[in-house]
């Protein structure tokens, strides 16, 4: 049965709106503000996850999707250095060719809960439903518009960098920050944590690993604020070039659907781009 989401059809996305040196320069103080924000919590997100006492137990089951929808966000410098090191491994150098080989528009789940059941039929209604739930999300020329990329899942709903034999990473040392920080979120200011057999695995968090996951989320808090803000400030600028929710442009996705691909516009912190996927 041939794979969900393959790859983009375009190796390079077009972009719809370049970087903007004004919001460049808006950018400086803002960081400084966040900075100084994310030091003063600190000592709380750094407490939060001491008490844990959580540790990891190589089970894999976050990323094989055991737990629910196991989507990873990767945020467009994320997205580079992943590129800069599957270029330089064996492994990959044949099967990786562009971002577009690793990385989709961020997308509603669309996986079964018995894959090994689906058909090409069923995955064709699982995604008129989402299709249907995203009409605000959809323009006049029939593309979905979405913030953001995420990994690419295999067949089975793992995600494409486990190696499932040994449950480890092949990507690990580039890993994107959500990966780093798990079980642990952002959630504003603070951390959430999400459902993982690792929580009361230990006393406390060991505390090496504290000190890991207390940066790695400081550091992550920073930089998806950031990507955020410029985000929206890319989403203003475009938001008059499309109409939205139009029966035109609704019918249009269904039509390509049919034809088995979709057209996403991609928002981020580096600009607004276009781009095609293949489903099957």
């Amino acid at each position: 049965m041939p794979p969900l989401f393959p790859k983009m059809v375009q190796i390079k996305p077009r972009k719809l709106l370049p970087k903007s040196p004004s919001l460049e320069k808006q950018m400086e103080e803002e960081q400084k503000y966040l900075e100084q924000l994310l030091r003063d919590k600190k000592p709380m997100i750094q407490k939060q996850i001491k008490d844990a006492g959580f540790s990891c137990l190589r089970c894999g089951q976050c990323c094989e999707r055991t737990k629910g929808d196991n989507s990873v966000f990767v945020l467009p410098k994320e997205i580079e250095k992943i590129k800069a090191f599957l270029s330089q491994n064996e492994e990959f150098k044949d099967l990786i060719v562009s971002e577009s080989d690793f990385v989709l528009p961020l997308f509603p789940d669309y996986y079964l809960e018995n894959p090994e059941n689906e058909t090409i039929s069923i995955r064709f209604d699982t995604f008129l439903d989402i299709l249907n739930s995203l009409k605000d999300q959809i323009d006049e020329a029939g593309r979905i518009h979405t913030f953001g990329r995420m990994l690419r899942r295999k067949e089975n709903g793992a995600c494409f960098f486990l190696d499932e034999s040994t449950k480890k990473c092949k990507i690990y040392e580039v890993r994107p920050g959500l990966c780093r920080t798990y079980p642990f979120y952002p959630d504003g200011g603070g951390i959430l944590e999400c459902e993982c057999c690792g929580f009361g695995s230990a006393a406390k968090t060991n505390i090496s690993l504290t000190a890991e996951l207390t940066d790695a989320l400081e550091k992550r808090l920073f930089v998806e604020l950031v990507d955020f803000k410029k985000t929206h400030f890319f989403l203003k600028e475009a938001a008059a070039q499309f109409r939205m929710n139009t029966n035109a442009g609704i019918q249009k996705t269904v039509s390509n659907l049919h034809e088995g691909f979709l057209k996403f516009v991609i928002y981020d912190g580096d600009g607004v781009f276009e781009a095609d996927i293949s489903l099957w």
